[in-house]
């Protein structure tokens, strides 16, 4: 198909049949699938029967001048902005949830974790005034312990004009029990999504992955899976871990998540060379992390 102009190749590439400003046709018929341009922080798509509306965050980097970042890391404490500061794009997550632990195994049984789930993410435009303090909290990363569920990490959150942005943690996977039949352990469980910021944030929240079960595959083919952790925005989920449940590997503790706001994974128990195993711990869930950038 042979397309000419910046407005063409826009209408090929997003597969819709015309462009609109404010009502008004710029390029193509409209009707189904239409882009509609409404001022300059408003965009409404129309996708056959249906509608999306988007709206911008007003007074976006393109209005202002950058003047600052800042990595929070800290648990908690206050963030003031710079002189000159009039909004801030912040982004950032909850911890992650650790990974569930494997049991004491004695000789024929086997056990899996699951993985910890990712805590919640956001990306958020808000108006500050210039030399304000904000309090804030960032959050930590779940633990995992042996033989015991993963404990759920906590919450990231700011606030301003005494509306709390809160940033949901993630969620422990479930410790594995001996047992000499193939199962699944559930993971941490969250319902990913997103939703709008609480006015006066402008912007999204995103709730990040699950942590996926562990598992015991096949007695007959022994394999212990300890469930993976959850990934999100920042951060890199624990992977999953294996065992042999036949004697021929140790039980394996499981891995943290990385970066900032991943779950950890399950631990994998087998039976151990010597025809039993001691438990072991989940992985650790990776702390949160709020991300400001200043404008002016």
């Amino acid at each position: 198909m042979s397309q000419t102009g910046p407005v063409d190749w826009l209408t090929f590439l997003l597969g819709i049949n015309a462009i609109t400003n404010n009502g008004a046709p710029v390029a193509g018929s409209p009707g189904a699938n239409t882009l509609n341009v409404i001022g300059a922080t408003s965009i409404a798509l129309n996708v056959g029967t249906g509608a999306l509306d988007l709206t911008l965050p007003s007074g976006g980097a393109s209005s202002g001048t950058f003047v600052k970042r800042t990595i929070l890391t800290a648990t908690s404490g206050t963030f003031t902005t710079q002189a000159t500061t009039t909004k801030l794009h912040i982004r950032g997550c909850g911890g992650g949830g650790a990974g569930g632990g494997s049991a004491s195994n004695t000789p024929g049984s086997s056990s899996a974790g699951g993985g910890g789930s990712a805590g919640q993410s956001c990306d958020v435009w808000v108006p500050v005034s210039p030399s304000t303090g904000y309090p804030y909290a960032v959050g930590v990363g779940g633990t995992g312990s042996s033989g015991a569920d993963g404990t759920d990490g906590t919450a990231s959150g700011i606030v301003i004009a005494s509306v709390t942005l809160l940033l949901a943690a993630g969620i422990g996977g479930t410790h594995g029990t001996a047992r000499t039949v193939v199962g699944a352990t559930q993971g941490g469980s969250t319902t990913p999504g997103v939703s709008s910021a609480p006015s006066p944030f402008v912007g999204y929240l995103t709730v990040e992955g699950d942590g996926s079960s562990g598992l015991i595959i096949d007695l007959t083919q022994p394999l212990v899976l300890g469930g993976r952790g959850g990934s999100g925005a920042f951060g890199q989920g624990g992977t999953t871990q294996a065992a042999s449940s036949a004697g021929v590997t140790p039980p394996v503790i499981g891995q943290a998540g990385s970066g900032y706001g991943a779950g950890g994974s399950g631990a994998a128990g087998g039976e151990g060379s010597s025809g039993g195993a001691s438990a072991e711990a989940g992985g650790n869930g990776a702390p949160g992390v709020l991300i400001v950038d200043e404008y002016s």
